[in-house]
């Protein structure tokens, strides 16, 4: 399981809207003679709904398997699926990959898989579970991996997923899913895989790996889909390139990205170096077409490839394994990220899952084999939910 899992800007009016929520000032009331301002304090907005999965292991050996729990707009923690040990020495029954709820909040897509069946990437098959009986459809042909995010909702009744090669669509029923493009293409020792990838709007953002031989170096590039016309469009952003081990690579992922949910912009990690003498690298911000480049969270260190995750409001990104420790932290994308910075936050924990944001971008979650809540500028995290593995949090339509 540990292969698994090696892998703001604070603008001047936050403060003022901080300010006024503690001291319960009244926004735009009347004002009355002497200056006085009438009208009681400003409500508090109702939150959206929200959603918090991941997955726990039960059993242990060939008998163990891993169930899908879930908290919804901040509830108890509840089981969704109540899987049965099937006892195999093979056992593709154990873990799931990020559990992401459809955004009416009555579906969770996520695939389910083991590291214990291959050397390779840790992969299994896409389901679709009924997230109050937690009875699950598998997604017909796909198979994905469980180490990054290749799966998402469109909306309520539709889903993608991405693979090495190609973008698929599917309608939550139909008999079968349709190939929308191709992404990555091989030919003899050379090939050129699809990744890591985000949906924003009609874009799918994409991670793509490329080795010319066998031994040589990966070279990591950001790339964009059209989910419209079905094609890869032009420009990349270059993410930098390792060289590989003379060994199995094993379930090795990729320099960590986001999206910002606009779209508009990315956050991501440039890498250097190789595996066998140590991974450099550095961190930027940048429009989603890789024009105004800067670089951000330049007071750390990251001898790993990392998961990141942009907030909500897009003042923030989250990053996680950034190892040596302290590896969690968080960084404005508008500001360099020196020492001092006051938007540059170190936070205690070795947490290996991706961060996942809260609604409203006061904290993030992530997993160190508990499900811990971190609250921006608080140095501990607080475990939350005991035993938990992959978090992903949906913010509900």
């Amino acid at each position: 399981m540990a292969q698994q899992f090696k892998r703001g800007l604070i603008m001047a009016s936050g403060f003022l809207a901080l300010a006024l929520a503690i001291f319960g000032c009244a926004i735009g009331g009347d004002t009355s003679g002497g200056g006085g301002t009438t009208g009681g304090p400003t409500a508090t907005p109702t939150p959206p709904h929200h959603a918090l999965a991941w997955f726990q292991t039960s059993g242990s050996g060939d008998a163990a398997v891993g169930d899908l729990w879930a908290s919804v707009d901040d509830g108890a923690a509840h089981q969704v699926t109540h899987t049965v040990s099937q006892h195999q020495e093979c056992n593709y029954q154990i873990h799931w990959g990020q559990p992401a709820f459809s955004p009416d909040l009555t579906h969770i897509l996520a695939a389910q898989g083991s590291a214990a069946c291959t050397d390779g990437d840790e992969h299994g098959k896409l389901y679709v579970v009924d997230a109050t009986s937690g009875a699950a459809t598998e997604v017909p042909g796909a198979d994905i991996r469980l180490s990054v995010t290749q799966s998402g909702w469109v909306d309520n009744t539709h889903i993608w997923w991405s693979d090495y090669r190609s973008v698929y669509s599917y309608t939550l029923g139909a008999g079968s899913a349709t190939t929308l493009g191709t992404i990555g293409s091989s030919s003899g020792s050379s090939y050129s895989n699809g990744g890591e990838s985000r949906l924003r709007g009609n874009t799918l953002f994409f991670e793509r790996s490329s080795q010319s031989t066998s031994g040589g170096a990966i070279t990591y590039t950001l790339k964009r889909f059209d989910m419209t016309t079905h094609a890869v469009l032009g420009g990349s952003i270059a993410m930098g390139s390792i060289t590989p081990c003379e060994c199995s690579l094993g379930d090795i992922t990729g320099p960590g990205f986001d999206v910002s949910p606009d779209g508009t912009h990315v956050a991501f990690q440039r890498v250097a170096g190789s595996i066998d003498h140590g991974i450099t690298s550095q961190f930027f911000y940048a429009a989603a077409d890789g024009s105004g480049e800067s670089r951000i969270a330049r007071f750390t260190t990251a001898h790993a490839f990392t998961h990141m995750q942009l907030s909500p409001n897009g003042h923030l990104v989250a990053v996680t394994g950034a190892t040596p420790a302290p590896s969690t932290f968080t960084a404005s994308v508008t500001s360099p990220g020196n020492n001092g910075d006051p938007d540059l936050h170190f936070y205690n924990g070795d947490a290996a899952s991706y961060p996942v944001w809260k609604y409203n971008s006061s904290g993030f979650y992530a997993s160190t084999g508990d499900i811990l809540a971190f609250t921006v500028g608080t140095a501990a995290g607080a475990s939350t939910f005991s035993g938990g593995f992959n978090p992903w949090y949906t913010i509900g339509s």
